[in-house]
């Protein structure tokens, strides 16, 4: 099993990876904003929304703070 803080590592570049846009805050990787767009065919298509995540130190075993 690998250690939080490489569990940590793993999940942030897969989500770096993925299609949606992530920006880092500071020189950690605990705090974040994603920006994603809304579902096509539905009310929200065309907005984007940008959240603000951070990581807690025990990250994975408790959850992030959105």
């Amino acid at each position: 099993m690998s250690s939080p803080s490489k569990r940590r590592e793993m999940d942030l570049m897969k989500l770096m990876m993925s299609d949606y846009k992530v920006e880092m805050m500071n020189d950690g990787m605990q705090e974040f904003y994603v920006h994603f767009h809304g579902p096509a065919d539905s009310p929200y298509h065309g907005g984007v929304w940008k959240i603000r995540v951070e990581l807690p130190d025990a990250y994975p075993y408790k959850s992030p703070s959105i």
